[in-house]
């Protein structure tokens, strides 16, 4: 009499089967006249079957059942651990011997599947031998399951991964040139995504003459915020580079206002989407010493002279809101060594530990503590954040840019 067969745990050396050979060997100490029978289909030409879908436990088939059994092709079946896939039958006739039959089904994904015929000719099996390998079989079709989902899941994950890291250089192209100088002022930004690709935007834009070349005497900046991070939020900074890329400011048409005019009658050519722009953008006229400025429902931006935190008020809705909105400007004078400060919403929205916001007040004290020089005010603007968070990431996307007018 067979006796029950231990659980043992697959070691990591050992060659990987097939699921027709692991059911196999499995069997391979039961007694040589069980015969099996491992159906892997659902034919339809017999009222075994249609009973057979039906079971999903452990299931003792004897006497009149298995006399009035009938399947394709037993006769090939061999009395010793063999598998006889139900699909490759192609007769009628009886397994005329066989006394009783266990039905061993198996599931995948919630269904099952796949049932074991074990065809005991003598009735050596005891129901503790059944049970065992039935719970057995399970567990190692179970764990088979798991590792090809997981290798699934491994190569998609690396996939994903691979696809993040080729945008996140795509977007760090996007980038302006750190070197990048303008006559009369020092320029200084810092740029932090999420997770490798996200959803702020910032640029310079220089106004070009009626020769096409560029006005290296005057600068213009922009600032910007798409709705949510991530990939999706990508995306849209791409889109919003593009249209941008389009943009050409002259000397009539230098206005920040006018930039977002165009930026919003473009993000409205097709269909209308759900997530929306804030944005602030500022130009720089030397010789007036003064600075137009736009703000598209964005966090607004400071000029800090001396220990003076003077905010810039004024502003519109986001970008992306209303079809045939249009944005009002607003003109800002700047004295020698005005430093202006442009940032995204998380370093107002950071939260400490007890979920309080960094806040405005906290934003300008930080800005009067720190020095001018656009560089230095970045990385202190940045430690008083880390510090207030107690952490070294932020909860989302962060870009701060600093302009001194010397």
């Amino acid at each position: 009499m067979a006796q029950p067969l231990p659980i043992e745990q697959a070691t990591m050396d050992e060659p990987v089967l097939s699921e027709r050979e692991l059911l196999l060997a499995e069997c391979q100490s039961l007694d040589t006249s069980i015969g099996l029978i491992l159906v892997d289909s659902e034919p339809t030409d017999s009222a075994f079957f249609d009973d057979l879908r039906d079971t999903s436990s452990l299931r003792l088939l004897s006497d009149s059942s298995v006399n009035s059994l009938t399947l394709e092709s037993l006769s090939n079946v061999q009395r010793q651990p063999e598998l006889v896939e139900g699909a490759t039958l192609a007769q009628f006739s009886h397994y005329a011997s066989a006394d009783s039959i266990w039905i061993l089904p198996f599931s995948h994904n919630g269904r099952t599947s796949k049932w074991l015929l074990l065809f005991d000719g003598k009735q050596t099996l005891e129901k503790s031998v059944i049970e065992n390998l039935f719970l057995k079989i399970n567990w190692v079709l179970t764990n088979r399951q798991l590792e090809q989902t997981e290798t699934q899941l491994r190569d998609a994950n690396a996939w994903i991964d691979q696809e993040l890291e080729e945008m996140t250089r795509l977007q760090q192209l996007m980038l302006p040139d750190r070197k990048q100088t303008i006559p009369g002022s020092r320029i200084a930004f810092t740029y932090r995504a999420m997770r490798g690709a996200g959803g702020d935007y910032i640029d310079f834009l220089s106004r070009r003459d009626p020769t096409g070349k560029t006005d290296l005497h005057t600068l213009g900046v922009i600032v910007a915020d798409v709705t949510g991070h991530g990939p999706s939020a990508a995306m849209e900074v791409a889109m919003l580079d593009a249209i941008l890329r389009t943009y050409r400011p002259t000397q009539d048409l230098e206005s920040p206002s006018l930039a977002f005019n165009y930026i919003n009658k473009h993000f409205f050519t097709r269909r209308e989407r759900s997530s929306f722009i804030t944005a602030v953008a500022c130009h720089y006229c030397p010789v007036k010493r003064t600075l137009l400025y736009a703000n598209a429902g964005h966090p607004h931006a400071y000029i800090k002279r001396g220990n003076d935190i003077i905010p810039i008020d004024g502003g519109g809705i986001p970008i992306g809101v209303m079809r045939d909105y249009e944005w009002d400007l607003y003109e800002v004078p700047i004295e020698p060594n005005d430093t202006l400060f442009v940032y995204t919403d998380v370093v107002i929205e950071t939260k400490d530990p007890d979920n309080h916001d960094f806040g405005f007040e906290r934003l300008e004290q930080a800005l009067r503590d720190s020095d001018s020089e656009p560089e230095s005010l970045l990385k202190n603007m940045e430690a008083k954040l880390k510090a207030f968070c107690r952490c070294q990431k932020f909860q989302d996307d962060m870009t701060m840019c600093a302009i001194q007018f010397v």
